[in-house]
């Protein structure tokens, strides 16, 4: 149950909704996520909660942490309550306000069941394509960031360019 105002209310699988916010949203939220790197599936650097250099690492798509110096680790549940120093329903709701509200529950199954069935994936899997999405838009955006001249700018591109025909051959890729 959650306060509003004077009366309490009961969230319904406030944990499990509280566990799908993914570590990314949550260290972005907390304002951790610029002084952590994204290596490959997972997000490493100095632990947020100890202070211990190159010790944290968290992975989203698992919905784990640890730490190896403060030998803290779980879930996103866990990493609130231990930074937020708050109880774990606390920190479960908290978690769930960063949600998008819920939907009818028709609406939503409707809605799911067109996108899952036309691509054919599950809920999963369309939740780990949009994380990967926000994880290349963000490597994107520090490679542009750094690319000063139009020298280099051009450099890049290429670069770019031959790493897609690389990969993907049938690919179009659009000039400069």
């Amino acid at each position: 149950m959650s306060e509003v105002g004077s009366q309490k209310v009961f969230v319904p699988g406030l944990f499990e909704r509280a566990k799908e916010v993914m570590f990314d949203v949550v260290l972005g939220e907390l304002g951790l996520l610029d002084q952590l790197k994204v290596v490959g599936d997972e997000i490493r650097g100095t632990c947020p909660l100890c202070g211990g250099e190159r010790s944290f690492s968290a992975n989203p798509v698992k919905g784990v942490f640890n730490c190896f110096r403060c030998h803290k680790k779980k879930d996103v549940v866990d990493f609130v309550k231990f930074y937020r120093k708050v109880e774990p329903k606390q920190a479960a709701e908290w978690l769930v306000s960063l949600l998008p509200p819920v939907q009818d529950e028709a609406d939503q199954q409707a809605e799911e069941g067109t996108v899952l069935s036309d691509s054919g994936l599950s809920a999963r899997e369309v939740r780990l394509l949009q994380l990967m999405a926000r994880a290349c838009a963000r490597y994107a955006g520090t490679i542009v960031s750094a690319i000063a001249s139009e020298k280099m700018e051009a450099v890049a591109w290429r670069v770019v360019k031959e790493e897609i025909a690389k990969d993907f051959p049938d690919t179009a890729v659009p000039e400069e």
